[in-house]
């Protein structure tokens, strides 16, 4: 193979790297990536333990009367599996369904102008949470303002910086039998099956004996 066509598929690799970069880092500063999973959530979603051949609806979460750690679901984002859990709990404001969400590598970076406020806590004990203004996601999270906010008279949007979280609180429910709603983004891992995983490990263990 000739040096120069060496050299060029090294510079391909080198650019294919820097938009893998590029991509990551616009993906951990940008709140719109979060609405991206929320909205590959509801289109895709599907009860782990149970039959059910359609996602279920946001309607159909509300109901949810499991408490913690709830019913398991799995949906598809970025063309990869993943593992979101509901459940229902009694919060300062009555019921409320906690819906937890993997974050996709999210991490916020405050901005000049941006009004911050602290906060010891949101709707844990963990420290280090701080209030953001709910215009930091309103432009950015379309499937969250056109599908959730409508059912709600405010929301607070938490983040705390240690643990790279996102706390979504929807609050002042229009329809007084309905909880409030607490969309959790954290760090997550991709779903797998157990027992596939088992006979991996099983066949990887005969082949290196």
């Amino acid at each position: 193979m000739e040096l120069g066509h060496i050299d060029a598929l090294c510079e391909l690799e080198r650019q294919e790297d820097r938009e893998i970069l590029r991509d990551s880092l616009e993906r951990q500063h940008d709140f719109k990536f979060l609405d991206q999973v929320l909205t590959d959530f509801l289109r895709t979603n599907y009860h782990v333990d149970g039959h059910d051949d359609k996602p279920w609806s946001l309607q159909e979460l509300f109901q949810i009367e499991s408490s913690h750690p709830g019913k398991f679901f799995e949906y598809i984002n970025r063309n990869t599996r993943w593992t979101s859990t509901v459940w229902r709990r009694e919060g300062t404001r009555g019921k409320e369904i906690c819906l937890k969400l993997h974050n996709d590598g999210f991490r916020y970076l405050s901005r000049p102008g941006v009004q911050i406020g602290r906060h010891t806590t949101s709707t844990s004990q963990q420290p280090g949470w701080l209030k953001l203004p709910w215009s930091e996601v309103e432009a950015t999270m379309p499937t969250l303002v056109s599908t959730v906010m409508p059912l709600y008279r405010g929301a607070i949007v938490w983040y705390n910086f240690f643990l790279k979280k996102v706390d979504l609180e929807f609050v002042g429910a229009k329809d007084p039998a309905m909880p409030t709603l607490l969309i959790g983004y954290e760090g997550g891992f991709p779903a797998y099956d157990v027992q596939k995983e088992a006979h991996w490990y099983i066949l990887k263990a005969c082949l290196c004996e």
